[in-house]
């Protein structure tokens, strides 16, 4: 048996939804808040898989170079963004008994031994390099000849990996001085603003 009910009595059981009241006084856009944090998840993600990608191809250098004066590779430095970043260098050998220099932050000494030392075996040191033409800095002669299409080949890679985070930091760098400047224009005439409102409007 079909129950049958009346349009009116339909009515008298289904009840309306509340309107939700939206409140008057602003508050702080969330979402907004939410969407900027998230971007900047994602900038951050993007940059480790470049930084992952960067460590396989460094991994290649590492195994088809040989040790020596002109091998090439990528260590992870301070720079201008907060946090380290991967800059290219090459490894430069100093003939025996040749000076060495002084490490990052270590002060010359009194002490002749310390502040004029002198290599008694070959030494290497890094020399940085520009991530430009970076392919160009694959060494071809003695033994680095035999793997040197290949190591040409990653550095390639890595190059433009290099080109793509460097974009990524730039961007970022920009954006923040624009919004820092902007902030530091805005907030002295807020302040200001909310000066002239409490004097005007009642306690």
């Amino acid at each position: 048996m079909k129950l049958k009910i009346e349009e009116d009595e339909l009515q008298v059981w289904i009840r309306p939804k509340k309107e939700k009241k939206e409140s008057e006084f602003p508050s702080l856009n969330e979402e907004m808040a939410d969407g900027m944090a998230k971007m900047g998840k994602d900038i951050a993600l993007q940059i480790y898989m470049i930084d992952i990608q960067i460590q396989s191809y460094r991994e290649g250098l590492r195994l088809l170079q040989p040790h020596g004066s002109g091998r090439v590779d990528v260590r992870y430095w301070p720079g201008g963004v907060p946090g380290k970043h991967p800059v290219p260098f090459t490894w430069i050998g100093l003939p025996i008994g040749h000076k060495i220099p002084l490490k990052k932050g270590e002060k010359r000494s009194k002490n002749l031994s310390l502040s004029q030392r002198h290599s008694r075996k070959r030494v290497y040191i890094p020399k940085r390099i520009l991530a430009g033409g970076l392919a160009r800095r694959a060494k071809k002669t003695g033994k680095f000849r035999e793997t040197a299409s290949q190591v040409r080949y990653i550095l390639q890679k890595i190059e433009k990996l290099l080109k793509m985070r460097a974009t990524i930091s730039e961007s970022v760098r920009r954006l923040k001085i624009s919004f820092t400047q902007v902030l530091s224009w805005h907030n002295p005439v807020l302040d200001l603003m909310q000066e002239e409102t409490e004097r005007l409007l009642p306690s």
